[in-house]
């Protein structure tokens, strides 16, 4: 092998290996064992008090569905570790291109966001925790494919829909991931 090919295969070599350093430090690991361990309709005074719609929503004594899911407490090192906004996506399962208004996740009353409040001092004092996302009773939902569609509305209180819930997160310098999909019903009980 000549030495021009040597180098050249060092090369690429150096640089499959600096992309895996790359993934390996830049991309948050997901949460994968995400389940659901509780579903319970619940006025708006349960939201956690950061919540910016809290104050509106119980004067206009709204409700709302808390979906809290089990998982592990890892998500929680991995949003501080890699400055992440995290949020829930929920979709209905049987037309995925209509998407809920959410709030969460929240562990207790901290929201898991590199951008909350109370969640600079935040340490989970377990391996698994309980992420609660809370979901309007009554909204509209929003296109997955074109955000300014119009779609219809939507009343859990009156309507039991299925619903896929996954955990995700993502930041502005192109780190992102997402956890395993929980599929639960909601809705239904008015």
């Amino acid at each position: 092998m000549s030495t021009k090919r040597l180098r050249r295969a060092i090369l690429l070599l150096s640089l499959l290996l600096l992309l895996l350093l790359y993934v390996h430090a830049c991309v948050p690991k997901p949460i994968t064992d995400l389940r659901a361990v509780a579903l319970a309709r619940v006025p708006a005074s349960a939201l956690p008090r950061g919540v910016d719609l809290r104050h509106t929503v119980m004067e206009r004594e709204e409700a709302f569905w808390k979906v809290s899911l089990a998982g592990d407490a890892n998500w929680v090192r991995e949003v501080k570790r890699h400055t992440l906004n995290s949020y829930a996506d929920v979709v209905r399962c049987d037309a995925r291109d209509y998407r809920l208004l959410s709030l969460g996740p929240y562990v207790g009353t901290v929201e898991v966001t590199t951008y909350g409040d109370t969640f600079d001092g935040f340490e989970p004092m377990a391996d698994s925790v309980q992420y609660d996302v809370y979901l309007p009773e009554t909204a509209r939902y929003s296109s997955e494919k074109d955000v300014n569609a119009p779609m219809p509305s939507y009343d859990l209180g009156s309507q039991r829909i299925p619903l896929c819930l996954r955990i995700a997160g993502g930041a502005m310098h192109g780190a992102y991931n997402r956890s395993n999909e929980v599929r639960v019903e909601v809705g239904g009980r008015r």
